[in-house]
């Protein structure tokens, strides 16, 4: 996950921080709070994905031949570790993401029919993110 996928994720940040804003400076706490949710939810999918690119170099660099970690001196265990480490933390980003999920959705539905000026707001934040953060 390169510079590309980092610059997509601050930029979906600073378009939620606007929204968030938007929606404080129209008094509406509870559309800043969702707001709010999104964004440490976004954050934690960027997270997730971090991870997952860093467990699948672990497994690349554990799956090499032996003679090449000799040469290297690079300790197989401790990668392993690291690689269990990093999907442990993966799969708690994503469990968490999963309920996460499930409330912005319910949320989104019940802000969106209540006020008018919520749904130009909600049309922003409620598109997907980038597929490739997915």
């Amino acid at each position: 996950m390169g510079a590309a996928m980092y610059q997509v994720h601050l930029d979906r940040q600073d378009e939620l921080a606007k929204s968030y804003t938007a929606a404080e400076k129209l008094g509406d706490k509870e559309l800043a709070n969702t707001i709010r949710d999104r964004q440490e939810y976004e954050s934690l999918a960027y997270e997730r994905d971090r991870g997952m690119s860093y467990l699948s170099t672990c497994e690349a660099l554990y799956g090499r031949e032996s003679k090449q970690f000799k040469e290297q001196e690079v300790d197989v265990k401790e990668l392993a570790s690291q690689a269990d480490r990093a999907h442990e933390k993966m799969m708690e980003s994503h469990r968490i993401l999963k309920e996460r999920d499930q409330s912005q959705k319910s949320n989104l539905s019940k802000l969106s029919s209540r006020k008018p000026h919520r749904r130009r707001i909600l049309s922003r934040i409620s598109k997907p993110m980038n597929p490739d953060m997915r």
